[in-house]
């Protein structure tokens, strides 16, 4: 009896080890309406951001040299997600990240749904509306970042050279001042229309024209609509507030 307890008790800890070894190598997250989203950093890929347009002129980028058998996916101007050997990753990371021109170098994320994200030097915030003005730039001031864009849904803020936009983005949540802070993240989203299986959806012209036939012969005009169909494609909402 003694021999199993034992040997239960070994079996546990082992399991707690496994767990926690687990969580050790996913424990990269962002916020998202306030629970912590769990990232799995890809082992072969970076984002890098450069200070200025560098595209339409790649060999003005430094370690142009060593990028040259690198498979390089640009999303801007100066933003770009190159794919490097796994073996070789760390290194190449802590060396373009030296080069005077390189504003960020991260890791390319992935969630539990397999969407792969891309961070930058940029994160989104709203902050409460009554959090005082004061408290706003106090909390800027802090962490040395800089606002990008201010309007009324988000501020777009941008952090030092060197700084982690993670770390950052949930500093601010966790700061109990704002509604949402997450990185600005860099995705590819894949639009899948949502129509509704109503047979009466057919008739709400204003949804979705297609010109169809909806009464005394009248038909509507193709694309006079609020293109809902689109925006579902996009977010369906749901009933919470």
């Amino acid at each position: 009896m003694k021999n199993r307890y034992i040997l239960f008790t070994v079996l546990l800890l082992c399991i707690a080890a496994i767990m926690s070894f687990t969580r050790s190598n996913n424990s990269s997250f962002y916020y998202a309406y306030g629970e912590k989203v769990y990232l799995n950093e890809q082992d072969n890929r970076l984002v890098v951001r450069y200070n200025q347009g560098k595209k339409s002129d790649r060999k003005q980028i430094s370690l142009f040299s060593k990028l040259a058998d690198k498979l390089i996916e640009w999303k801007d101007d100066s933003t770009c997600i190159i794919t490097v050997d796994a073996s070789e990753r760390d290194v190449f990371k802590d060396e373009i990240s030296k080069q005077t021109d390189v504003k960020s170098c991260n890791p390319v994320y992935s969630i539990n749904t397999g969407l792969e994200m891309g961070v930058t030097d940029e994160f989104l915030v709203k902050f409460h509306e009554n959090v005082p003005q004061a408290e706003i730039e106090k909390l800027h001031r802090k962490f040395g970042v800089k606002v990008v864009k201010t309007c009324e849904l988000y501020q777009l803020i941008k952090v030092p050279v060197g700084g982690n936009v993670l770390e950052i983005a949930n500093k601010y949540q966790e700061s109990g001042l704002t509604r949402f802070s997450q990185p600005n993240f860099i995705c590819d989203v894949e639009l899948h229309q949502v129509v509704p299986n109503d047979p009466y959806f057919i008739n709400q012209f204003s949804l979705n024209n297609t010109g169809q036939v909806f009464t005394d012969d009248h038909s509507g005009t193709i694309d006079a609509d609020i293109d809902a169909p689109e925006a579902w494609a996009l977010t369906q909402g749901n009933s919470m507030s």
